[in-house]
């Protein structure tokens, strides 16, 4: 690397039967998360959002009164002015103007002004896509596990299991899930997230691969077309694959704790005009708190975790999922998954992938 000083160390090869990709079903994912204690994500709501767990064989009429989903998103005209009173409506002494090609977006059912945006932005209604969700788990063979809605509409979110998952190295199990995103604020198109939960410590691979896991994303400037989402479940298997490898190459890669020591510098310093490292007792802090996670995390134990890229990484990602605290469920969500803490894991891996070069 030109800025951080990592030895070259020669890349390890695995034994083939670990280190490709192996996919399973859940439920062997839920009999070795049994053996090993730990709760999978089938039985919580993901990423410590608000929300609810579901039952998949519930209609999907029930999903949506379960989940929060049965309410309209209306449209209102939006007006400035000098004097309007507190219930919106003009006031004797003030004159309001119509602003053209805006209207605010409302929760029908509680009167909750969401945002205001251009007459060309159609809002995605949360019955319609709750419908599509249950529509998709049906006809794909994936089961949708748990919903939400966060700031009352703004974002309407939806995980579901694809019973698949990868292996890294001498058992290091992932499970691939699938995020349905949409907002009603702008924030977000309609998108649909490939990710993974790691089982030894449930870290969320926000980045599943360069591309953010992304399987699609339709604006909100027309109609959701539920068959063009549809037709991009097709890449699950390359994206998988894709990612699996991915990791296989960081558990691969041997990193003892002075490279991992240099990695975690390079990663949160702050440089000078120069670009050197501008030494900071909080970065020493933060190193040294990564450096516990990366020898006595959860997952430690193995092997494609003991002092390689892949635990380095690992290391990282667990103190942005688990470590920091938020002001709210709705603020850890976002973060986790799209926010500055995604952005970090992110460049964590890309970081990750220029040392093993």
């Amino acid at each position: 690397m030109k800025t951080c000083n990592f030895q070259n160390n020669p890349t390890l090869s695995l034994a083939a039967n670990d280190g490709t990709t192996v996919f399973g079903y859940t439920s062997e994912v839920e009999e070795l998360a049994s053996r090993r204690g730990i709760h999978t994500r089938a039985r919580q709501t993901p990423w410590g959002a608000s929300g609810v767990v579901l039952d998949p064989s519930l209609t999907a009429f029930e999903m949506t009164r379960r989940a929060g989903f049965d309410f309209e998103i209306g449209y209102r005209p939006v007006y400035f002015g000098e004097a309007i009173n507190q219930d919106g409506r003009r006031s004797d002494t003030g004159e309001l103007v119509l602003v053209p090609n805006q209207r605010a977006l409302v929760n029908e059912r509680t009167g909750v002004w969401l945002s205001q945006m251009t007459d060309n932005y159609v809002a995605v209604q949360p019955r319609e896509i709750m419908r599509f969700y249950h529509d998709l788990a049906r006809t794909h063979n994936v089961r949708l596990e748990a919903a939400g809605v966060v700031d009352h509409g703004k974002v309407l979110w939806a995980y579901a299991s694809t019973g698949k998952q990868y292996s890294v190295a001498l058992g290091d199990k992932s499970e691939l899930f699938l995020l349905f995103l949409t907002s009603t604020d702008g924030r977000y198109a309609t998108r649909v997230y490939l990710t993974a939960i790691r089982f030894a410590c449930l870290n969320v691979v926000g980045a599943l691969g360069r591309e953010g896991g992304l399987l699609a994303s339709v604006r909100h400037n027309r109609k959701l077309d539920t068959k063009e989402l549809k037709n991009t479940f097709a890449s699950i298997e390359s994206h998988a694959e894709a990612n699996a490898e991915m990791m296989n190459r960081l558990a691969s890669h041997p990193m003892p704790f002075s490279d991992a020591r240099e990695y975690f510098r390079c990663l949160f310093c702050q440089r000078d005009d120069l670009g050197r490292i501008v030494e900071h007792p909080r970065l020493d802090k933060v190193v040294e708190d990564l450096m516990s996670r990366m020898r006595y995390g959860e997952g430690s134990e193995f092997p494609a975790s003991q002092n390689t890229a892949y635990g380095a990484l690992q290391a990282v990602i667990h103190r942005y999922d688990h470590g920091a605290r938020r002001r709210s469920d709705s603020s850890r969500f976002s973060t986790i998954m799209f926010g500055e803490a995604a952005k970090a894991k992110t460049r964590a891996l890309n970081l990750a992938l220029e040392v093993i070069g």
